[in-house]
Formats: C-alpha cells, structure tokens, sequence
C-alpha cells in the first residue's frame, strides 16, 4: 500500500511493538523501525497510546485509526492533515513526527505531552486564576499568529 508520500510500508504486530518496513527493507525485517506501544493515553476512536522508539529510547505519543471507520472524503483530508501537521514548527502546536499506514490502519507518531489538557485542569482545578487565564490566552494569539502567517485556518 502507498501512503501520501509515495513510500510503501508494511506494519506487523508482535508482543506490543509494532514493526514499519518499508519495500527496501530485507526480509529478516533488519531495517524495520520499531515502536513499543505503552500505557494507553486515550480509548475510543482513534486510539492512542504512549510509545517508544526502540532504536533511540524516545517517548512519543501514538495514535491509531482504523481506515474503516473513515468516509472516504475524510481519508483524503486526513492525509492533506497529516501532511500539513508535518511542515509546521511551533512550541505551542503538537509535533507531528512520522505516520506510516498499512492496510487497515493509519499509524500517526506525535510528540508526546506529559501534561494534562487545558480541559482536564480545569475539570480538576475548578476556575483558573486570572493571570493563568492571561498566559494562556497570548500562548494561542501566538499560536493563531504563526497560523495565520502560513494561511492556516483551523476549522476543527
């Protein structure tokens, strides 16, 4: 199966690593990168879990969707998505690192944040002060900023 890019990979699972090869690779899978799947982060649709680059010790976070539960307008967009989320370069935007796809799924490898989401502290902490409010508010104005720059506009 091609991907977007024009690569072909192949996916195998095996005692929770999950192992991308791409048509060049050799047989014995000796080129192959491979991802231990970790704690789950978030069940449902897509699922995603913590995992770790076996060859650098990296944490990352991995999302995985089933291609059957997406129309066909929306596979389409996620690969333009996808190949978008690559090419942007901010502290405030979650890093988009490598995606790779097999028959059945699509394979997503983001940067891993270790804190709680916006919603989360605040279904936690109740009302946030003020000056928080502050902070965060100018942290997504320089995110629009740089968005906006690019002529990006978010519609999610």
């Amino acid at each position: 199966k091609q991907n977007c890019c024009g690569d072909l990979y192949f996916t195998k699972m095996e005692d929770n690593e999950i192992y991308i090869t791409n048509e060049s690779s050799t047989p014995d899978g000796s080129t192959a990168v491979k991802y231990r799947l970790g704690k789950l982060l978030q069940k449902g649709h897509p699922l995603i879990y913590e995992c770790v680059k076996v060859e650098s010790g990296r944490h990352y976070a991995m999302k995985i969707i089933k291609k059957c539960t997406l129309r066909k307008e929306r596979r389409r967009s996620l690969f333009t998505d996808i190949k978008l989320r690559m090419s942007l370069n901010h502290p405030g935007i979650v890093s988009l690192y490598s995606f790779f796809e097999d028959k059945e799924k699509v394979y997503i490898v983001n940067e891993l944040c270790p804190s709680e989401s916006l919603c989360k502290n605040i279904q936690r902490c109740g009302r946030l002060p003020e000056r928080q409010v502050v902070v965060i508010l100018f942290q997504l104005l320089e995110i629009l900023r740089y968005l906006r720059k690019r002529r990006i506009v978010h519609h999610g």
